[in-house]
């Protein structure tokens, strides 16, 4: 349960974090307008591997900090 959770607060975390107007959002928009949709879409699926890369990069660093647990004791 408490992994449901989680996964469920970063999930909405991120998606706030990715709602407001930022460069890589007026991009796509951009393309979209001045190109077409299937071209905003490429680099819309584009700027969103980059955001599944960090997830990932996150997950190992989570992992591996969760190891040290005298690092967590001074953290919190």
């Amino acid at each position: 349960m408490t992994f449901l959770l989680n996964f469920l607060l970063g999930l909405v975390a991120a998606f706030l974090g990715l709602l407001p107007p930022s460069m890589l959002n007026m991009t796509a928009a951009r393309t979209a307008l001045e190109k077409d949709t299937a071209a905003a879409v490429r680099f819309a699926l584009g700027a969103s591997s980059v955001v599944l890369f960090q997830c990932y990069f996150a997950i190992l660093l989570t992992r591996y900090i969760s190891t040290f647990p005298t690092l967590i004791d001074t953290l919190q």
